[in-house]
């Protein structure tokens, strides 16, 4: 789901293709809404051409009746009792499409002027991409009515490229060489802590991330491509469901990229590349904590800016 941008004097185009099931698409830039279309293109000519720009495409579309019924039946199977906008925002998959396009104005550079810009980001060496899940809350109340568990410490945050409160943290950090590259991973997880009724701590643990896997798809001197798989268990009985995400990435020497991912809409999720400083890559909230059910609409997003 690449965005397609062409930047001439005073009008930067976008086109992203259809996405079936979808009729309207609201576009922000630098998470400003500035436009909702039908069609799968728009032409803006309000921006300043000095100032560094992101379009997002986020959009919206239907489940199918029989997978809206396969994931109230698993509800059913826990006997958890959503409410009524519970239900209802099960029946919907979001999507989210990124493009960094960076200053307008460099791109009406000749190639002479914009060699010298080049030469400046191709000077970095080292990246880390970093993906952790956390949740938002101080409290997060159990929905399993079996659970003798009635409430979770969450981690009390907001979205932090450098905190260190999360519920599983992934670091991919890929080194270019003059011949070739290198990837490899490090994974993390937090404490879980268990309390009942009367928020008294009764239990904690930590979760099994045997189930995050890297795998590496290509490396030069120039690019490394990779994908990571997560599948992770919460340790204290709560929903009996993995955290799931899968992240596929191409890096460039150059400081260019390519991230395309799908994830549960629980918890919290976040992505930073960390070049010479942190980009950030995605940011998703929780819907709500049934989503975590493998049943329930993934989001699906990704980010360029190639």
């Amino acid at each position: 789901m690449p965005i397609t941008t062409i930047v001439r004097e005073g009008e930067v185009s976008l086109d992203w293709g259809k996405i079936e099931g979808v009729d309207k698409y609201n576009i922000y830039r630098n998470e400003k809404l500035i436009a909702s279309v039908n069609d799968s293109e728009y032409k803006d000519s309000s921006f300043n051409p000095d100032e560094n720009y992101i379009y997002t495409i986020k959009a919206s579309r239907e489940v199918s009746e029989n997978e809206y019924n396969t994931s109230l039946e698993e509800l059913k199977k826990y006997n958890l009792s959503p409410t009524e906008k519970e239900l209802e925002q099960l029946k919907y998959q979001e999507i989210e499409i990124s493009k960094e396009i960076g200053v307008v104005s460099d791109h009406l550079l000749s190639e002479e002027e914009r060699e010298p810009l080049i030469n400046t980001i191709a000077s970095t060496k080292s990246y880390d991409v970093v993906y952790k899940t956390f949740l938002k809350d101080y409290w997060v109340k159990n929905p399993n009515p079996l659970s003798k568990y009635k409430w979770f410490r969450g981690d009390n945050r907001s979205y932090s490229a450098t905190s260190n409160k999360y519920r599983t943290k992934v670091n991919v950090a890929v080194n270019f060489t003059s011949n070739s590259s290198t990837v490899s991973m490090q994974k993390y997880r937090g404490v879980t802590k268990a309390y009942n009724s009367n928020k008294e701590f009764m239990k904690q643990g930590y979760a099994d991330i045997s189930g995050i896997k890297l795998h590496v798809v290509s490396r030069t001197s120039n690019k490394a491509s990779f994908y990571v798989n997560h599948a992770v268990k919460d340790p204290l009985p709560f929903i009996a469901a993995d955290i799931d995400y899968r992240v596929e990435a191409d890096i460039y020497k150059n400081g260019k990229y390519r991230f395309v991912g799908t994830h549960d809409q629980a918890p919290h999720h976040e992505v930073y590349l960390k070049g010479s400083s942190y980009t950030t890559i995605h940011r998703a909230p929780m819907i709500n904590i049934y989503h975590l059910l493998p049943t329930h609409p993934n989001k699906v997003w990704s980010k360029s800016n190639l």
